[in-house]
């Protein structure tokens, strides 16, 4: 029987280890969320490691909910046997990690990525729900941005992308494109700006009298504005990476542990 460590808590760790002790019956599951704990604690007993969604810098820190945790390379160096470490991306930290440590990402499962799509584009649709937003303009075309699309038949939407075959297919799906206005022009006539980009495409000047726009970033590092622009102060900015772990973590979490379990196994 396999022994599962959370290293760090976030919204769906609690929801991943109930699902995992009561529906598959893995014994021992413990969630570490100090650095007291962290610092008593023997990697050798367990044979499972968990990320928090956020997964680990490069430094070494886990953001968790409770207590960010200090973690050094040192701690996984005399492990005892096969482990494995689940976590969301790949971080610099892991670089030349004991051989005897299998690191397993969840961006590159596709069918999980289209799990957290689903998730996302609801939590997107409740916020524009309650906006009442009838504009939309999405920065970057992907699979989640299709979704949306194909579900929300009821807005007029706005997309800015700066690759030519993306306008033309999106074009030919029947979506109206402002592809002849400026970002700036673009974003002034939405409701609601939402960015896949994982790019510091809002600038100053896209984003030049247009504080009253809701932009919405669910991008990734480095994200879609830069500190410079935050600090302005002049942007209605939310930054929600993570929109399938605020608003669905029970959901998200049996997810997660089901993928954990089933990639301990067949590895």
């Amino acid at each position: 029987m396999k022994n599962i460590l959370f290293l760090g808590r976030d919204l769906m760790s609690a929801h991943m280890a109930m699902e995992l002790k009561d529906k598959y019956y893995i014994n021992k599951i413990k969630i570490i969320d100090t650095n007291d704990d962290l610092l008593k604690l023997n990697f050798n007993d367990f044979d499972i490691f968990v990320l928090p969604i956020t997964g680990i810098t490069d430094d070494g820190i886990i953001y968790s909910i409770y207590d960010d945790l200090f973690v050094n390379k040192d701690m996984f160096k005399n492990l005892d046997g096969y482990k494995i470490l689940f976590a969301n991306n790949e971080s610099l930290f892991w670089k030349n990690c004991p051989n005897n440590l299998k690191i397993i990402t969840y961006n590159n499962d596709y069918k999980l990525q289209e799990e957290k799509n689903f998730l996302t584009a609801n939590a997107i649709f409740n916020i524009i729900a309650k906006m009442n937003a009838k504009n939309l303009c999405f920065l970057g075309y992907n699979h989640l941005v299709n979704l949306i699309m194909n579900w929300g038949y009821n807005f007029n939407y706005r997309v800015g992308v700066n690759d030519i075959y993306q306008l033309l297919r999106l074009k030919e799906v029947g979506f109206y494109i402002s592809d002849t206005l400026k970002l700036n022009q673009v974003i002034r006539q939405s409701d609601l700006v939402i960015n896949t980009i994982s790019e510091h495409i809002l600038t100053e000047n896209a984003l030049k009298d247009n504080e009253d726009v809701f932009i919405l970033d669910i991008s990734d590092y480095p994200y879609g504005v830069s500190d410079e622009v935050l600090k302005t102060g002049l942007i209605n900015y939310h930054f929600e990476p993570y929109l399938f772990e605020k608003n669905s973590p029970y959901q998200m979490g049996k997810i997660l542990a089901k993928k954990i379990l089933k990639d301990s196994i067949n590895n």
